[in-house]
């Protein structure tokens, strides 16, 4: 049941990155769908891709933390 949420999550949030591609924080809210949802590779790549848009928004730390945890 859990991993149905986290698909929908991430086809939500996909939808949403694509939309609004300059989001910082929704790559990282896909990128921790991702990481829930098992896929570790798309989590860290999405992660890294919100620390590129701003380095500094709200969930940065957590962001960075995820990111060592998954290296």
């Amino acid at each position: 049941c859990q991993n149905k949420l986290y698909k929908e999550a991430i086809k939500n949030l996909e939808m949403a990155a694509q939309k609004m591609p300059k989001e910082a924080t929704v790559f990282y809210h896909l990128g921790v769908a991702y990481y829930g949802g098992g896929n570790n590779q798309k989590a860290l790549r999405s992660l890294k891709q919100a620390l590129l848009i701003d380095a500094n928004f709200k969930d940065a730390k957590e962001a960075k933390r995820l990111i060592e945890k998954l290296k």
